[in-house]
């Protein structure tokens, strides 16, 4: 794994028995230069801080999607670091109706820089769900784009690889959600950081391949 890349596995509070997420499972968050990838939930926030501020700050906040795990801890961080925040557009109205004194600093569609990766769009996690990537670092920020195939938040059957999609029951449209993993194809990556399971250290782009032959969705021209 790049040597710029710090891994914060932050606390999961117990949920309903449907949601299958079982509370030993960390949320990862990801600090890569100076900008943090997610934040984990709002208990995370003093915990959260403490790393960061041992890591010498932060200077931008990418939430890569509207679901409250990656966002949570948002408002303490800019309260004690003022970053910048960076938000999907399709996704910008959580913050709004979660944090009524907070606005995001700059809204990414996919296809921009942000800090050295490249912002894509995968919807159907989310609407405005994005992955960020940077091949010079071989990284590909997945956020829930994928997940672990050993996560609790994938679905229940066997993976050829270490990746897997959310479980239906974590997105707003799984049909959608799985095609557009077609964006990943083709990448030159070594690591793949996942809020949900291990991050992948090594050979992230025949990860990402794999798990594409998985569903059905590659094929050789």
């Amino acid at each position: 794994m790049s040597d710029s890349v710090t891994r914060f596995n932050m606390p999961r509070p117990d949920l309903p028995a449907y949601l299958t997420a079982s509370p030993d499972e960390p949320i990862g968050c990801h600090l890569v230069g100076d900008t943090l990838f997610g934040t984990g939930y709002a208990l995370s926030t003093d915990q959260l801080l403490r790393k960061l501020e041992a890591a010498g700050g932060v200077e931008r906040v990418v939430v890569e999607h509207e679901d409250t795990d990656h966002y949570g801890a948002l408002p303490g961080v800019v309260d004690r670091f003022d970053p910048e925040v960076v938000v999907p557009d399709g996704d910008q109205a959580f913050l709004q109706r979660a944090y009524a004194d907070l606005t995001a600093d700059r809204l990414v569609e996919g296809g921009e820089e942000v800090a050295g990766f490249r912002a894509v769009r995968v919807r159907g996690h989310t609407y405005g769900n994005m992955a960020f990537v940077d091949e010079s670092q071989g990284l590909l920020v997945a956020g829930d784009t994928v997940v672990g195939a050993d996560s609790d938040i994938a679905p229940d059957r066997r993976w050829s690889g270490p990746l897997a999609p959310p479980a239906e029951l974590f997105n707003r449209d799984t049909d959608r959600a799985r095609r557009n993993l077609v964006a990943l194809a083709g990448l030159d990556v070594e690591t793949v950081l996942l809020t949900h399971g291990e991050d992948v250290g090594g050979g992230g782009s025949d990860a990402v391949d794999r798990l594409l032959r998985d569903l059905g969705l590659h094929w050789e021209l």
